[in-house]
């Protein structure tokens, strides 16, 4: 009688934990509602006529988006607002509205150049497509940069990675009492068609006043350390694919909005958290109401380094 109580105690540890297991097994987890993905850092129209906002789906900002088709953006609609006041809207009717890379997928819509051509105007843009909640793109146009000096070396030099690169130093004076974010790439413009556009690597060795953007090759930077001071800065131009004779070299001077930049440094933090096997996961900045993803404006000035 003495070994019944053990035994009657280690069957209802065994029933306890049995009833646990299958209460977990059992739970239905709440599955998260599609939304739609944006990525539209739209930058000067020089070198965008046709200014793309790309949209996909996705579950969660961590999950992997999936594309969209001609029948999800069926009856899909956008509306601008400018300072508060509508200046265009319409739906979409056929693939004319849309770019894709294929014909079974969609890649984004066009806008065009002079939707975003005032300078200190808010912009809102709100989409709406079946299926998925209605979002919301929300941005201030800053005004464009103004710089005092441009220097150019056309002798190239070797980094240590052995890549060639000509040696740039662009001064500015930023302005005082308010906080700026810089966004500078070269570009090369083809003499016998101006139409014809590439970026070029663009990167500084100064990390205190910037970081290389892993978006897109570039250099971006905010004011912390010299507001409303004339700052110099060195930049290293990629010179493996520029051929004088063949091409005008341009650098885009812009200031770009607060969103932009958090956006292309926290793309930069979550590719090198990715080449870390231990490091935690970082999410990429997003300033999508009701949706994931980025919307981003830029104001340039376009400044010919070697004509």
């Amino acid at each position: 009688m003495n070994n019944v109580k053990p035994v009657l105690g280690l069957l209802f540890i065994a029933l306890a934990f049995w009833s646990c297991r299958a209460s977990i097994v059992e739970v239905d987890l709440p599955e998260h509602e599609p939304r739609l993905v944006v990525t539209a850092p739209l930058g000067d129209p020089f070198f965008n006529p046709l200014q793309y906002i790309y949209l996909t789906s996705s579950n969660s900002p961590q999950s992997i988006s999936s594309p969209l088709t001609l029948n999800d953006l069926e009856d899909g609609s956008y509306q601008l607002i400018r300072n508060g006041s509508p200046v265009d809207s319409f739906r979409f009717y056929n693939s004319i509205d849309f770019f894709s890379t294929d014909d079974s997928s969609i890649n984004g819509i066009r806008l065009y150049k002079d939707f975003f051509n005032d300078y200190g105007d808010r912009y809102k843009l709100i989409i709406r497509i079946k299926n998925f909640l209605e979002i919301i793109l929300d941005q201030t146009m800053p005004y464009p940069p103004e710089y005092e000096a441009l220097s150019f070396d056309s002798i190239p030099k070797i980094d240590s990675k052995f890549t060639p690169y000509f040696t740039t130093h662009l001064s500015f004076k930023d302005e005082p009492n308010q906080e700026d974010f810089y966004h500078i790439q070269a570009y090369i413009i083809k003499r016998n068609n101006p139409a014809e556009k590439y970026s070029i690597w663009t990167w500084s060795t100064e990390d205190k006043l910037g970081l290389e953007s892993y978006y897109d090759n570039s250099l971006v930077l905010n004011d912390e350390d010299f507001n409303g001071l004339v700052q110099s800065i060195e930049l290293r131009i990629d010179s493996r694919f520029i051929h004088p004779e063949d091409d005008i070299l341009v650098l885009n001077f812009a200031r770009m909005t607060e969103d932009s930049y958090r956006f292309h440094r926290s793309f930069r933090q979550h590719i090198l958290s990715q080449e870390t096997p231990f490091s935690e996961p970082i999410t990429t900045y997003s300033n999508i109401e009701n949706g994931f993803g980025i919307f981003g404006l830029e104001a340039s000035t376009l400044i010919t380094i070697r004509p």
